[in-house]
């Protein structure tokens, strides 16, 4: 955290900065977690499952509803929902922390 070539002299002199400068920081980062950035449909394709291995079956691009709230990504798949609500029942979404998540894009070019 410290400057180990620094003297101490410039340890001891360093402040930490004021509580409200923490408070200011505390609150931006609850702010952040709340944030909705998209809520709506998208299309998803899994082609690797956390463990890195390839699925067992190619199931191809399915529509999923997603929200991205802060570094939350919650996602239900609508083929799921749909099924299940004619029983009266819910599907629980999956959650994604995409500050751990590794994404490739996918570029498509035309002739």
């Amino acid at each position: 955290m410290f400057d180990s070539d620094a003297p101490l002299s410039f340890h001891s002199q360093t402040q930490l900065p004021p509580s409200s400068l923490h408070s200011k920081i505390q609150e931006l980062y609850r702010a952040h977690a709340h944030k909705v950035y998209y809520s709506g449909p998208l299309f998803r394709r899994i082609a690797r499952l956390p463990g890195g291995s390839k699925p067992k079956t190619d199931e191809g691009w399915t529509e999923i509803w997603a929200q991205l709230s802060g570094t939350i990504l919650s996602t239900l798949n609508l083929k799921d929902c749909q099924e299940v609500s004619k029983q009266g029942e819910e599907v629980p979404p999956s959650y994604i922390n995409i500050t751990e998540a590794v994404s490739y894009s996918v570029l498509f070019f035309s002739a």
